[in-house]
């Protein structure tokens, strides 16, 4: 029996993951929510990755010291999953274990365990043991946040503990360089984060009717994986919306949920913004059985305004006209490559396109056997 599988990004912007080549790609991120956690994968092979666990308590109130652990050899990626294990030496020259089982999702995030065990300190009179929770994405570019835009931060000063700092470029339809303060706090701890969106390869972000919604994984100061959205409203030369950050925090093994919450305005000047014709979701899809896939990208248009009925897709050299609110599929194309994909609102009468409208171009990352995949039904 043939079947399909697909991950759909759920999301609001153009090329949401959008990612290098397929070749070493490397990510970074943390070790239960506190230390450094970086890896690299080379094709369909995890090729190194390290990082230091927290303490590990024994529960008679000695612990192992946190211990560093990183990969000896490489190890596959199979079905989007992967598995090491190791050794490494604690504070007192004792042997301790490990062992981290993690997955890479269609969307390029890697999430897993790794478990530490070893004998208690001094006395060696038990085995301690615990996990702990590993996440990593890939790095922004080094790119500093343009500081000329035309949608420039105007938020009352009383509105909100720190400043939200929303800046943004808006014309034709779409938004790029858009920064934000994407920080978190528990208690009277602050956790500060930047959302780029050119550095985090978000660019254009769709705008429709006005509205728009950035959903996104970024990195703090910490290194630690921050998930971010930013939803605003563009009126004329006034823009307004929310920032909602979350991320979390170990604290003396109790781990916390740090979270923020703004408000923001920005004002704008000499735009050339339209309301857009559509949302769309783009996401990677194969069909077929193993040994013998057909990868695709599935898209959808929805959302359709001004007479909009349609969106063409244009993916590696392949074009499709996709009516709106229905999904279908665009291939098929080489897995493990990044493509350029091309969306051009129109509407259809008589059996032909007019009124064309480009809702922008981005990158997409088309996964192989280097991803995990979710089961579905047949897309035509």
């Amino acid at each position: 029996m043939r079947f399909g599988v697909i991950a759909f990004v759920t999301a609001v912007m153009l090329g949401v993951f959008a990612v290098g080549p397929a070749f070493a790609t490397g990510y970074q991120g943390d070790v239960d929510y506190w230390t450094k956690f970086e890896v690299t994968i080379n094709n369909n092979q995890v090729t190194a990755f390290g990082g230091t666990s927290g303490g590990v308590p024994c529960g008679d109130g000695t612990q192992i010291d946190p211990v560093a652990f990183q990969l000896a050899a490489p190890v596959p990626v199979t079905n989007g999953k992967f598995q090491a294990a190791g050794t490494s030496k604690d504070d007192y020259n004792d042997t301790v274990q490990w062992s981290l089982s993690a997955s890479v999702s269609v969307t390029r995030t890697i999430s897993g365990t790794v478990t530490v065990s070893g004998p208690e300190p001094a006395t060696h009179a038990k085995t301690c043991s615990r996990t702990f929770h590993v996440e990593a994405i890939i790095p922004p570019r080094n790119l500093v946040p343009k500081l000329t835009t035309n949608f420039v931060d105007a938020t009352p000063p009383t509105a909100n503990p720190v400043a939200p700092n929303v800046h943004f470029d808006y014309r034709h339809g779409v938004i790029t360089h858009l920064s934000a303060n994407a920080g978190t706090e528990c208690d009277q701890s602050e956790f500060p984060a930047t959302l780029y969106t050119t550095a985090y390869r978000l660019d254009p972000v769709q705008v429709n009717g006005g509205r728009f919604k950035v959903v996104a994984d970024v990195l703090d100061d910490y290194s630690v994986v921050t998930h971010v959205i930013v939803a605003g409203r563009i009126k004329g030369d006034v823009a307004r919306g929310t920032i909602s950050s979350s991320r979390y925090w170990d604290v003396n093994g109790t781990i916390r949920h740090c979270t923020r919450h703004l408000n923001w305005v920005a004002h704008g000047a000499n735009t050339s913004g339209s309301a857009g014709g559509a949302f769309y979701d783009v996401a990677p899809y194969r069909y077929g059985k193993p040994g013998a896939w057909h990868y695709y990208f599935a898209v959808k248009p929805y959302n359709c305004v001004n007479q909009v009925t349609a969106v063409r897709f244009t993916v590696g050299g392949r074009s499709r006209i996709v009516a709106c609110n229905s999904t279908r599929k665009v291939g098929p194309l080489k897995p493990m490559h990044s493509y350029s994909i091309s969306a051009l609102a129109i509407r259809i009468r008589h059996g032909k396109a007019i009124g064309k409208r480009h809702l922008g171009s981005s990158f997409l990352y088309l996964p192989g056997e280097d991803a995990a995949w979710t089961p579905v039904g047949y897309i035509p």
